[in-house]
């Protein structure tokens, strides 16, 4: 077994969705955060594809990401989650829709299941 390039996996790993991956690793881990809770979605501050896609500065995919799965599987259904999760999180071929579509999507699902 040959040892892994770090520079490569680091190129590749950078190349992969965040929003995405986090969103359902803790959709299957079910760490549910109510959104009541979370100051800026109560605000109406959803945040965008890149700021969820950042892992440092404040984290929110971790807050949000099992309601962002909750809403593909809502509106999408599994099958779109699959190909969404194949196309390393491509909204635009997979779902048809921009990333800022789909984040307005989602945080009106959100605002309509949790914050009435």
């Amino acid at each position: 077994m040959q040892p892994v390039n770090s520079k490569d996996f680091d190129k590749k790993f950078s190349a992969f969705p965040t929003w995405l991956w986090e969103a359902v690793s803790v959709y299957e881990a079910e760490q549910f955060v109510d959104p009541k809770t979370l100051p800026y979605l109560s605000n109406g501050q959803y945040p965008s594809i890149s700021e969820l896609n950042n892992r440092v500065k404040g984290g929110k995919i971790y807050s949000c990401g099992y309601t962002i799965v909750e809403y593909i599987l809502s509106k999408y259904g599994r099958d779109d989650l699959i190909s969404l999760i194949k196309s390393y999180g491509d909204l635009k071929r997979t779902c048809n829709v921009t990333d800022e579509q789909f984040c307005k999507g989602w945080f009106e699902f959100v605002r309509n299941k949790y914050l009435k």
